[in-house]
């Protein structure tokens, strides 16, 4: 008789936590959340809470110590509910990661612990740059200073502090920068610019952030490996194909509860083949990019060589599927609501923006090179 591991059994009870945080406290947030192009504090607090906010936080740091994979479902389930509430699980993973390659253990413990108890939120750059690698490091004298522009860097509108997690490029290869921006030290030197609009995820309040020829220490160069920054970018595309996984449900779950309502012809309109056709295709299209994101997943739980090789193309991969996905699937559910899918009473219409964000943010289409990549790609990841 089959019996469950005990990581089946784990992973169950996370999603029954999860789906009761989602009911419990996030149901009717997103609205506010759209309408304001904040997060509530209220909301924050919740989400710190249930340690969902930064679940791989390591025990002796005061987190859960989960792993890629937890955190991917999490980001998953929270974006059902909110893609902006979903987004700071998934900052705080990256961030997380950055922190463990600080060579600095007073600032890797003491700023874990910040972000367990919510004191302290890891953010970075979701524009199409890689983690922002149009910041320019230099050094003068035997000391470095970073100058340029980062664009789209989430705020939230929280009470908290942040911890700006870049690359920066020097002479000699890129390094790994984890940046104070409440540090008084340097406000002459880091410029936060207005608040940008946003057409979906409103809730992320992007702003773009100036460095004029602010000094670093050795504690905020976090890393010179280049092998570290391009795994933070397998974690980036993961966390970004959860998110966009979770409006794929979100919108599934709404079209599904309104063909079974509305009325034509005296019976459901779920009751049409057409509608059950589209339907299935939703269905199947969210169900193989999370087969895909879950892959890239377990991948990047593995510490191998060979799977972290992989990473980069496989996380692309992820992220475009996901993203193209939600687009798709957030539009047919707006279809089949028919006028109803483009007014603000109904949850869609905030679906469909949110979704081009998803496919935007963090790599559009275009630059998306799946295609250079997968004749590189070696044939046992390719097949397997």
């Amino acid at each position: 008789m089959y019996e469950a591991s005990q990581d089946e059994k784990d992973a169950q009870l996370l999603k029954e936590g999860l789906r009761r945080f989602v009911v419990e406290s996030l149901n009717g947030s997103a609205g506010r959340i759209d309408e304001t192009e904040n997060i509530p504090e209220d909301v924050y607090q919740k989400l710190v809470e249930t340690g969902f906010h930064a679940m791989a936080v390591p025990g002796d740091c005061g987190g859960a110590g989960g792993t890629v994979s937890q955190v991917i479902t999490a980001i998953d389930a929270l974006a059902t509910a909110s893609g902006a509430v979903a987004s700071i699980a998934a900052m705080n993973l990256l961030g997380v990661r950055a922190l463990t390659s600080s060579k600095s253990d007073s600032r890797r413990s003491d700023e874990l612990g910040r972000l367990a108890t919510g004191e302290l939120l890891s953010v970075w750059s979701v524009s199409d740059s890689l983690l922002g690698q149009e910041l320019k490091v230099t050094e003068v004298g035997g000391t470095l200073y970073v100058n340029g522009l980062l664009n789209w860097v989430p705020q939230y509108g929280l009470h908290t502090g942040y911890l700006l997690v870049a690359v920066g490029q020097t002479e000699v290869g890129p390094v790994l920068l984890g940046l104070d921006l409440g540090d008084s030290a340097h406000e002459e030197s880091v410029i936060l610019l207005p608040d940008q609009a946003d057409l979906g995820l409103r809730g992320l309040s992007l702003h773009t952030v100036e460095f004029r020829n602010r000094r670093l220490t050795d504690r905020d160069v976090l890393s010179r490996d280049p092998s570290a920054i391009a795994l933070l970018q397998g974690i980036r595309n993961a966390a970004f194909a959860a998110l966009a996984n979770g409006i794929s449900s979100a919108s599934l779950d709404y079209a599904q509860t309104y063909v079974g309502e509305r009325m034509q012809f005296g019976v459901p309109i779920g009751s049409f083949q057409s509608t059950k056709v589209l339907l299935g295709m939703m269905i199947a299209r969210l169900e193989a990019s999370r087969a895909l994101t879950s892959r890239v997943a377990e991948l990047l739980n593995n510490s191998k060589r060979g799977a972290r090789e992989s990473v980069a193309t496989l996380s692309t991969m992820a992220k475009w599927v996901a993203a193209v996905s939600a687009v798709q699937t957030s539009t047919d559910a707006a279809q089949l609501h028919g006028g109803y899918g483009f007014i603000k009473d109904y949850p869609v219409e905030r679906l469909m923006r949110d979704a081009q964000m998803a496919r935007l943010l963090a790599g559009t289409d275009e630059l998306v090179s799946i295609g250079d990549q997968a004749v590189t790609m070696p044939r046992q990841w390719r097949w397997s």
